[in-house]
């Protein structure tokens, strides 16, 4: 009875200390295929988005304000230097390309935005020159009623992944 006691024990212990090697082995695979995809798309781009005050009206940046920052929404999608795509969510829907512009080291970025918020929906289209890691509002409104100021704002970036 001792015998068969010794040897379930030494059946366990070595099967735990093959799940740890084999999970340490699937971590390494793991960071080594998150580092391939990495390669593949090396940049990110960010869409945050809230029905908020987008600028600080006080400041002359182009950067979104600390508030928006806080309480916005945020969609992020990896991309190839040179890519198209689209992508929605139950209140954004985001069309864009993204291609080098000369050898600035800045990002051309055409979109097409369509967000629809308790306090509206706006539509954005244009065509900018983006830097890496560089916030710009690309959409801004205030809606004026009688029961208050409503906004709605969209900013973006991209950066390196």
């Amino acid at each position: 009875m001792n015998i068969k006691l010794n040897v379930k024990q030494l059946i366990t212990s070595v099967a735990f200390i093959f799940l740890l090697a084999s999970s340490a082995f699937g971590q390494e695979q793991s960071a080594a295929g998150l580092q391939h995809f990495k390669s593949q798309k090396p940049l990110i781009l960010e869409i945050r988005f809230c029905a908020c005050k987008g600028l600080d009206m006080e400041s002359e940046a182009s950067a979104p304000s600390a508030e928006f920052m806080t309480t916005s929404s945020v969609i992020q999608v990896a991309l190839s230097k040179t890519e198209s795509g689209f992508l929605a969510t139950d209140q954004l829907s985001f069309g864009y390309s993204l291609s080098p512009y000369k050898d600035t080291g800045s990002f051309l970025l055409r979109y097409s935005a369509e967000l629809t918020q308790d306090a509206g929906s706006l539509s954005a289209e244009s065509e900018l020159l983006i830097e890496l890691d560089r916030w710009l509002t690309i959409a801004d409104y205030q809606n004026e009623s009688n029961h208050g100021n409503k906004y709605t704002s969209i900013a973006i970036r991209v950066y390196a992944s």
